[in-house]
């Protein structure tokens, strides 16, 4: 488990459904993409971060994200500085 906490959840998508969901939305969230992201190669999102404001809700459609990058490792830099913005509100 890489994330022991009790408020954490984990579940395994074998399927990779989500990260294909995801994929599908990449070009809609380019806006906000982290600089120095790597360039994705094939048809699922993976080892990417999405920051939701927190009152984002995904309802009939996905809300628009505040920031995304990929690897977390590449953009965790705008992560953080996206996440505390968020977090002064």
């Amino acid at each position: 488990m890489l994330l022991p906490d009790s408020r954490a959840l984990h579940f395994w998508d074998d399927g990779k459904s989500i990260g294909r969901r995801y994929h599908m939305l990449v070009p809609r969230m380019m806006g906000r993409r982290a600089p120095h992201s790597k360039d994705m190669e094939g048809d699922v999102l993976w080892d990417s971060y999405l920051l939701y404001a927190p009152e984002a809700r995904w309802n009939d459609a996905p809300p628009d994200v505040v920031s995304w990058g990929s690897t977390i490792m590449l953009s965790r830099e705008t992560l953080e500085r996206d996440f505390r913005s968020l977090a002064r509100r």
